[in-house]
């Protein structure tokens, strides 16, 4: 049976629609659900200190950046919008486009640039190692969607109106081609093809950036 018939819908899968109207409040608080995350990953605790020394990193910039990129475009100030995407690039070398919407829980490599193109769709709680690229089939009007707890690894080509259900695990120097849509998929290769699959519950307590697992997130390994 194809990954299509058994597929489980994912919060970022569901019920796009039109852009929703975003409030600058809502944006910072998108923010501060990245940093938790980060720091939980990290495994510091988010002080004051530690937070000044966060923005010194491309990673929490660029998230930053790209949050209230993303507020502006929803608020059709899609100039100023741009100007952001400019800057993002300056600052951090990375090309992340606003109009992409993205869940709560973003984290961004610090080494290597990342690539997220407008017409992605990223769910919660999303890992994103550098070199990585999201790219919009040219001329299309399909997003690219990704559930909630996907890991892309470092250098990671993902092309196309494809979807990764939750969990998905795309693993360093693959090439994405087409869609995996059942939850936990592990896959790698050039074209990516499943090698594995994991149970939600498992993958929601690896810890990505540490390769163990979360302190507080359960003991079993993958």
């Amino acid at each position: 049976m194809q990954d299509s018939e058994k597929m489980i819908p994912t919060p970022a899968m569901a019920g796009l629609g039109p852009e929703p109207v975003m409030t600058l409040r809502e944006a910072l608080r998108l923010f501060r659900a990245d940093m938790v995350r980060r720091f939980q990953l990290r495994e510091l605790p988010m002080t004051a200190w530690n937070m000044s020394k966060a923005f010194m990193k491309p990673g929490v910039m660029g998230v930053f950046l790209l949050r209230v990129g993303n507020w502006l475009h929803a608020k059709n100030r899609r100039i100023a919008a741009r100007l952001v995407e400019r800057l993002i690039f300056l600052v951090t070398r990375s090309e992340l486009q606003p109009g992409s919407r993205i869940g709560p829980g973003l984290v961004l490599a610090d080494e290597g640039t990342v690539g997220i193109t407008a017409r992605a769709r990223i769910g919660a709680n999303c890992t994103i190692f550098g070199l990585a690229t999201i790219i919009p089939q040219e001329g299309g009007t399909v997003d690219t969607v990704l559930g909630d707890n996907c890991v892309l690894g470092r250098r990671v080509r993902v092309y196309g109106a494809i979807a990764l259900g939750d969990g998905t695990q795309i693993k360093d120097n693959s090439v994405v081609l087409t869609s995996f849509k059942r939850p936990g998929m592990i896959v790698s290769g050039i074209p990516a093809r499943r090698r594995g699959q994991l149970p939600l519950d498992l993958v929601m307590s690896w810890n990505p950036l540490q390769g163990r697992p979360l302190r507080d997130g359960g003991s079993a390994t993958p």
